[in-house]
């Protein structure tokens, strides 16, 4: 197997893989073999459930729209990112004789949570997603926090 970072949470008395990848990666272990993980604690716990809970409100999107465009959590995150024009400017492009900007998107991901916390991108794409399915905010919440897994109600 890969010597790969392997990011996983608890859930209960189980560890469960936190992005697709790492639900692959574990998947890809034989069953009953044990395998090492480093584990380390999330430095800003309050930006690892910022980013949990963004990515499961991305999602619900997914399925509220029901838009072939917006088929999938990324394509959902790509458009908010845009709405707020969340641009990395030190990675855009500027050509003048040409007439053309190329705009280059913000990474979301913990490296940058600090700098997506400070700018409040998390709550302004959530209240903005609420606002496009005609829901108040804490609905919106509450509904998606019911649905995300670990979530002792969910249902």
């Amino acid at each position: 197997m890969a010597k790969e970072p392997l990011m996983y949470q608890r859930i209960g008395e189980g560890l469960f893989g936190y992005t697709e990848k790492d639900k692959d990666l574990i998947l890809s272990t034989p069953e009953y073999k044990p395998f090492f993980a480093e584990t380390r604690g999330v430095k800003n716990k309050t930006g690892a459930s910022h980013m949990r809970l963004y990515w499961a409100c991305c999602t619900f999107m997914v399925e509220q729209l029901g838009d072939e465009k917006y088929n999938n959590k990324y394509k959902i995150d790509t458009l908010f990112r845009h709405k707020l024009k969340f641009y990395d400017t030190e990675k855009c492009i500027v050509d003048i004789e040409k007439g053309i900007v190329v705009m280059v998107l913000m990474s979301i991901s913990m490296k940058n949570i600090n700098y997506i916390l400070k700018k409040d991108y998390f709550n302004q794409a959530i209240e903005r997603m609420s606002e496009m399915v005609d829901v108040d905010v804490k609905t919106f919440v509450d509904e998606v926090k019911s649905r995300m897994v670990g979530n002792r109600n969910h249902r």
